[in-house]
C-alpha cells in the first residue's frame, strides 16, 4: 500500500507533533483510496482526549463526527489517522494494536524525542494487523 502526502500536509503533522511534545498529538487523514494507493488531500487536527496522553491517543469524537458528516455531504473521506510517539519510535505500539479497529485504514506515525521530530512512517491496518506502507511525500 502507498500513502501519498503533500509536503505541506506532512509539515502540518510534524508541527503538531512538535507543539504537543511530551504528549501524543492526533488527527485524521482525509482523501481518497484507489486500488493500492491513497492520496491525502487534507489533514484534520483533533484534540487528544485520551486519559493518558503521554502514552496513547484518542481522537475527539466531535472531530470524527464532523469528518463523517462532511464525507456524507461530498467531502473527502477518512482514510486514516496520524499521531505522534513522544518516545521517538515510528512504529505501532502494543496499545496502538490493541485499539486499532478500522480495517483498510492508514496510520501515519511521527516520532519525536529530545532530538526533535523524526521521519514519519506509514502503516496500513487490515485484517486486525498492521503492515508497512510506503509513504510518498509528493503533491498528489
Amino acid at each position: 500500500m502507498i500513502l501519498i502526502l503533500a509536503p505541506e500536509l506532512l509539515a502540518m503533522v510534524r508541527d503538531a507533533a512538535l507543539a504537543s511534545y511530551g504528549e501524543e498529538c492526533c488527527g485524521l487523514l482525509l482523501g481518497c483510496l484507489g486500488g493500492d494507493t491513497a492520496t491525502v488531500t487534507a489533514v484534520m487536527a483533533a484534540e487528544n482526549v485520551a486519559p493518558e496522553k503521554t502514552r496513547n491517543f484518542e481522537i475527539d469524537p466531535a472531530v470524527l463526527f464532523a469528518a463523517h458528516k462532511s464525507a456524507r455531504d461530498g467531502g473527502a473521506g477518512i482514510i486514516g489517522n496520524y499521531h505522534s510517539h513522544p518516545n521517538g519510535l515510528a512504529r505501532p505500539s502494543k496499545t496502538d494494536g490493541a485499539r486499532a479497529f478500522e480495517d483498510n485504514h492508514f496510520w501515519l506515525i511521527v516520532p519525536i524525542d529530545d532530538g526533535g521530530v523524526g521521519d514519519a512512517k506509514a502503516f496500513y491496518h487490515q485484517n486486525g494487523a498492521f503492515e508497512d506502507a510506503t509513504l510518498e511525500v509528493a503533491n498528489g
